[in-house]
């Protein structure tokens, strides 16, 4: 995805953030951690259907 709308320019890093409280085993029991989880789907479906919303160009 990053490299198809920059062109794989800048590079990104990416890295957890060391104090961050996210289980990935329990995140259902979590309603904030629940949430977060279900706008990270909804951004990939919003980029797998082609940004129809918000996206200038």
């Amino acid at each position: 995805m990053w490299h198809g709308l920059t062109g794989g320019r800048p590079r990104a890093i990416v890295r957890a953030a060391r104090y961050d409280r996210f289980d990935p085993r329990t995140w259902w029991q979590n309603r904030q951690f629940a949430l977060s989880v279900v706008r990270e789907y909804l951004g990939l479906v919003h980029y797998w259907v082609g940004m129809p919303v918000g996206v200038k160009e």
